[in-house]
């Protein structure tokens, strides 16, 4: 998949910008799960 030790860098810097998106959607719906008021509906999938 392209993850070799030597071409980790060149990955890092190619994807490293997706980083700070993916990890706030996952914890807003990892948060939506656990912390759903008793009056809300569950995020939807």
């Amino acid at each position: 998949m392209g993850w070799e030790p030597g071409q980790s860098a060149r990955m890092r810097r190619r994807y490293q910008h997706l980083t700070d998106r993916v990890l706030k959607d996952t914890a807003d719906k990892v948060g939506g799960l656990l912390w759903t008021r008793a009056d809300q509906q569950p995020p939807a999938d």
